[in-house]
């Protein structure tokens, strides 16, 4: 979008340097391409899985038009747009490089994709960083967001809606029941993420297209990161894939 409005209006465009950063890695082509081979194989996902997985993000690629940044924005600076002013609040997450804008006067909050009024964002690892923990960051953003006096929310997409802290209160708990259903699948034995999305999918995974089972993909890979962070899950290795088993009690 960025590219289409800066070619349109010759705008200039701002955004995080995380934001940057992921764009940069969009355009690098061949080796965005290898390091999705690398990130997918480690997760335990068949060659012919992984060439789908990497034929959906050069999908993405091509809809990312080309523009050139003017600067960067920080974190909790206020910036002004015609005669109002807004405060740039960082919110990694949904991506790393997620920012939201809030508008003190008006009580009126940016919220891109951070905060969505039917159903939770998606969230997906950072496949050049595997240190990357995308569920954590993005529960401590929306602690940031709950502590705005925000009176309206401006989605991405869906309608504007009220009650952010409720939403916020609903969000969290998806995410806990979709971890605790998560690790419910684990027992002693390891498993690859690609082994445990088809346990979870089950049956019905046959008739997701590919978009879908690379999401549902992506979503087990980030809430077994969290677990691991949280010392319930132990991650190993066989053969250069990734395998998640429970802690021993």
């Amino acid at each position: 979008m960025a590219g289409i409005i800066q070619d349109k209006s010759k705008a200039h465009v701002y955004l995080s340097a995380a934001a940057h950063q992921a764009y940069e890695h969009f355009q690098q082509g061949q080796r965005l391409i290898e390091q999705a081979d690398v990130f997918y194989s480690r997760q335990g996902v068949p060659p012919d899985d992984v060439r789908a997985i990497i034929e959906e993000i050069e999908d993405m690629r091509t809809r990312i038009p080309l523009f050139t940044a003017a600067g960067f924005v920080r974190d909790r600076e206020v910036r002004s747009f015609g005669d109002r002013s807004f405060e740039v609040v960082f919110t990694p997450g949904h991506a790393d490089g997620h920012i939201c804008f809030f508008f003190h006067d008006e009580g009126l909050l940016l919220a891109g994709d951070h905060i969505l009024p039917y159903i939770p964002p998606s969230l997906s690892p950072n496949i050049f960083d595997e240190t990357s923990q995308p569920l954590a960051g993005y529960l401590t953003s929306l602690a940031a967001i709950e502590q705005l006096p925000i009176t309206c929310a401006h989605p991405g997409h869906g309608t504007s809606f009220g009650g952010v802290v409720e939403r916020i209160d609903e969000i969290r708990e998806h995410h806990a029941l979709k971890k605790e259903l998560l690790f419910k699948i684990l027992n002693d034995k390891p498993k690859s993420v690609f082994g445990i999305t088809g346990e979870i999918l089950g049956t019905a995974g046959a008739a997701r297209d590919d978009w879908e089972k690379f999401m549902a993909l992506n979503e087990t890979y980030v809430y077994l990161q969290e677990l691991k962070r949280e010392e319930t899950v132990i991650e190993t290795a066989s053969d250069g894939v990734l395998l998640y088993r429970r802690c021993p009690r």
